[in-house]
């Protein structure tokens, strides 16, 4: 880790260095809360434009309330 880090703790990525930000979304309630502070971090580097989510679908092991076909 770089020593100056910008006011971010340690561990966290400078968004910034990142052409694109991808974080997948599982449908649950958890990921919509990393949605929430992911993308409240992204607008606070001023990247919320490189930001796309998706769901990959697991297809027969998915749960049943998330399964679509």
């Amino acid at each position: 880790m770089p020593a100056n880090l910008g006011g971010r703790p340690p561990g966290v990525p400078d968004l910034t260095t990142y052409d694109l930000l991808a974080p997948q979304l599982s449908g649950g309630k958890d990921s919509a809360v990393m949605m929430a502070v992911f993308m409240e971090a992204a607008r606070d580097a001023g990247v919320d434009g490189r930001v796309i989510s998706y769901h990959a679908s697991l297809g027969v092991p998915e749960w049943p309330p998330v399964f679509l076909g």
